[in-house]
């Protein structure tokens, strides 16, 4: 069927891109590694602070998507910003994100250049899970 088709596209352009440069395909499985740990930490710490699926929806649109979009360059060169705003956005996983996705595909670069990002998104995920799983503890007890 149709879904099994494009899936099946969708895996041999990745096999393709991976054999083209194998540290850029090392560098997508870790910078997605990352933002998959701090949106799980993120979100189960949002989780355990509100009672409603509903309010917990909003709050994690106003601190996750917003900034996002804003402060991680992808709209906005970060050199233009104001520098308390320029520090902002080393808070933000999405902006190493980017910066790791931008070093794969248009530079090809590989993990010895990217380290300093994945080092900063891993550590930002490290610190998010860890307050999730602290504020977890709490609300259990």
């Amino acid at each position: 069927d149709e879904k099994s088709r494009r899936g099946k596209r969708a895996w041999e352009y990745a096999e393709r891109a991976a054999a083209a440069n194998p540290q850029g395909a090392e560098g997508w499985f870790y910078a997605a590694a990352g933002m998959g740990n701090y949106s799980l930490g993120i979100g189960i710490l949002i989780s355990s602070m509100v009672a409603t699926q509903q309010a917990a929806f909003m709050i994690a649109s106003m601190i996750t998507i917003l900034p996002s979009f804003i402060l991680t360059g992808f709209i906005f060169p970060i050199r233009n910003m104001p520098p308390p705003v320029q520090f902002a956005t080393l808070l933000n996983p999405m902006r190493w994100f980017l910066e790791i996705l931008h070093g794969i595909t248009l530079k090809g670069a590989g993990l010895s250049t990217l380290w300093p990002a994945m080092a900063a998104q891993c550590g930002l995920a490290a610190v998010f899970l860890l307050l999730a799983v602290l504020r977890f503890r709490k609300t259990m007890s």
